[in-house]
């Protein structure tokens, strides 16, 4: 966009810059029209995750714990990448709903700078601790060596990660989903493909086994932050970086900071959290921490249902209060929570119903069929807080609320969900199903919780 056109987009009504004015749609159309492709790119993202596991299953116990613990460290990275990408989404959807579209270039430049930074950052911790932290889980032999060695090559592409997580975030910011859904959809198929060609090998060659998952992700990344990248040099349909974007600019940076660093504090306390909550179901057993991976794969199937209609609503509640539209931006949480609640009252049934089948396809052993049956019911009692407080805790950081989200995670997690666990799991003897009744509590009480701030509605009239 030139300065000329940026001058008139400026000018013009800031109504106008909100994209259900000109497809002359309603709010809940419009809402699911742009959940649409991001639930598509989350359900090959969850392919990815899903094959993941089933192949790992297939060389046993040790390699299905080993890796399900690997996955929980590229999630504190991706918990990391949120100190950028969060601010970004949330600076980017208001100036983009005002019009202020050369703000929003220059905040996106800001934002890959940051993102090429703090991934390279990461990797080299992720890279350097890999055994230290598979020490702190408890592994040892097989475990111990196939957790380290998958978790140092993961941390490879930890850079290319961070990149595309925090482009994707700045142009959903502008509203183009689409776009998105292309390259990250594409670097999940690639990733499967890739995948399945280094495990089993192709022709002559007998593959690399085990280690074969770890390297389709990292040239699979890599494909995906080029693309990412790409398309904000190239403005398809969106932003448009420039060189001078990327010029270190100290306001914008503490701007995107101010927003993202409660986020990312968030995600470490909430990932620490997580770690010993990990710890006490490996306390359990081997069978228990496998059959606790295999749960928390297949709740990724509602997981990324909640997550696609919350990233589309922050996206829209962002950009409606940056036209000054407060009626808009709470229809669209009124709708997002109205879809939700739906579509997790489905799951509620499909868990319960199907949980048996379930762990009889996703693991080969008896004993962690055994255990994830009555744990995978349990999770369907729970689908219906736990997608609504997805969606709500994606819209108050959409706005900026992050200080909001990081008292209320972190009380959350370790007043209800720790202790909860733990008593009910280790000390009630009650295994995988107790550890799951803690986590469900702490879900139930923050949904509440969270309810109650949306309604009050102050959370509407969050500065950034």
């Amino acid at each position: 966009m030139s300065t000329n056109e940026t001058m008139i987009s400026t000018e013009q009504s800031t109504e106008t810059s909100l994209p259900f004015k000109a497809v002359g749609s309603s709010v809940t159309q419009h809402l699911l029209m742009l959940t649409a492709p991001v639930l598509v790119e989350q359900l090959l993202v969850f392919l990815v995750e899903f094959f993941d596991t089933y192949l790992s299953g297939r060389f046993g116990v040790e390699a299905t714990s080993a890796i399900g613990a690997a996955a929980y460290i590229t999630w504190l990275a991706c918990l990391m990448f949120c100190m950028v990408s969060v601010g970004s989404v949330a600076l980017v959807a208001r100036n983009w709903g005002a019009g202020k579209f050369e703000e929003a270039n220059r905040i996106a430049g800001q934002s890959v700078l940051l993102g090429a930074v703090l991934g390279s950052l990461f990797a080299c911790f992720a890279f350097f601790m890999a055994p230290y932290l598979c020490g702190f889980l408890q592994m040892e032999g097989k475990r111990f060596e196939i957790g380290s060695r998958y978790l140092q090559l993961d941390s490879i592409s930890y850079p290319f990660l961070c990149l595309s997580l925090v482009g994707a975030g700045v142009i959903r910011g502008t509203g183009a989903m689409r776009i998105t859904m292309l390259i990250l959809g594409s670097v999940s198929i690639m990733n499967v493909i890739f995948s399945l060609t280094f495990v089993y090998g192709i022709g002559s060659w007998s593959g690399m086994g085990i280690d074969g998952i770890v390297t389709g992700t990292i040239l699979s990344r890599f494909l995906g932050c080029m693309g990412m990248i790409g398309v904000m040099f190239s403005g398809w349909g969106t932003l448009k970086l420039n060189r001078s974007h990327l010029e270190p600019d100290l306001t914008q940076i503490r701007r995107i900071m101010n927003i993202g660093l409660p986020a990312a504090f968030e995600g470490i306390l909430t990932w620490g959290g997580q770690f010993i909550f990990l710890r006490i179901i490996n306390t359990i057993s081997d069978a228990a921490f496998a059959a606790h991976v295999v749960g928390v794969q297949m709740e990724g199937i509602s997981t990324l249902f909640a997550i696609s209609i919350g990233q589309t609503t922050a996206t829209m509640v962002g950009q409606s209060l940056g036209a000054n539209r407060r009626d808009l931006a709470i229809k669209y949480c009124q709708q997002a929570c109205k879809i939700t609640i739906l579509i997790a009252f489905c799951f509620n049934v499909f868990y319960f119903l199907a949980a048996e089948q379930i762990c009889r396809v996703m693991h080969d052993s008896p004993a962690v069929q055994q255990i994830g049956t009555p744990a995978i019911k349990l999770l369907g009692f729970f689908q219906i807080p736990f997608c609504l407080l997805i969606v709500m805790m994606f819209t108050l950081r959409g706005v900026g609320a992050t200080r909001l989200t990081l008292i209320i995670s972190i009380i959350g997690l370790y007043l209800f969900r720790i202790p909860f666990a733990y008593f009910f799991g280790v000390y009630m003897e009650m295994g995988l199903v107790g550890a799951w009744i803690g986590m469900g509590m702490d879900v139930v009480i923050r949904c509440l919780w969270v309810s109650i701030v949306m309604i009050k509605g102050r959370w509407l009239e969050t500065r950034i």
